[in-house]
């Protein structure tokens, strides 16, 4: 039963996001647009800044990595 009625939740919730998706992206804009930068720059550093860190992390360790191998290639 639980099942059942989570699987009409998620079909209707999902029908109405596919009627309204124009609607929700221009909902979505507008209100986006409302923001200064310095205000967008801080909710998004706020909300995904632990994940941006990591992708620094990663990407200074994949640009050593690869500097390190053209580096031997080059020597070679």
């Amino acid at each position: 039963l639980i099942n059942k009625l989570e699987q009409q939740i998620q079909e209707r919730v999902s029908g109405y996001i596919n009627s309204n998706h124009e609607n929700i992206g221009r909902l979505v804009r507008d209100n986006i647009e409302k923001l200064d930068t310095e205000t967008l720059i801080k909710l998004i550093e706020e909300r995904v800044g632990d994940d941006l860190q990591w992708i620094r992390i990663n990407g200074a360790i994949c640009g050593f990595c690869v500097g390190l191998v053209l580096g031997i290639i080059r020597v070679l």
